[in-house]
């Protein structure tokens, strides 16, 4: 498991969609376990993993379907160009709608956002 998810807790099933809640990241003699349930037909299931995603208990522990990974976060950010062609590279922002809502901000010049997230970077939208 990623430091991502210990740090945001925001994980998912390697192979199925169920929702996913994590109770407790220093679990153990070690602290070093991971304490949560996911919740599948049947109700709310309690799971153990170790600090790497791995399940330990509850259930069949060598299915990795139900591993821990991380949800990707996405960021945005702009790249802006001034009437004399130089660029330079606004902040990142959580959502679109942040992103965008700061081409008012700079009025005059041209607006590229772009998207980026699990090392892969797109162009989203343009004001030009």
């Amino acid at each position: 498991m990623k430091d991502s998810i210990l740090e945001t807790g925001k994980c998912k099933l390697r192979g199925y969609a169920y929702p996913v809640k994590i109770y407790a990241t220093d679990g153990g003699r070690d602290n070093n376990q991971v304490h949560g349930a996911y919740q599948d037909v049947n109700g709310w299931q309690s799971c153990t993993w170790d600090k790497h995603g791995n399940k330990l208990f509850g259930g069949n522990p060598s299915l990795s379907s139900f591993n821990l990974i991380p949800i990707p976060v996405t960021k945005y950010f702009n790249i802006y160009t001034d009437y004399r062609n130089m660029t330079w590279t606004g902040v990142l922002y959580d959502t679109l709608e942040e992103a965008k809502d700061s081409w008012h901000r700079n009025d005059g010049y041209t607006a590229e956002l772009f998207s980026y997230s699990e090392g892969v970077v797109e162009r989203v939208a343009c004001s030009c």
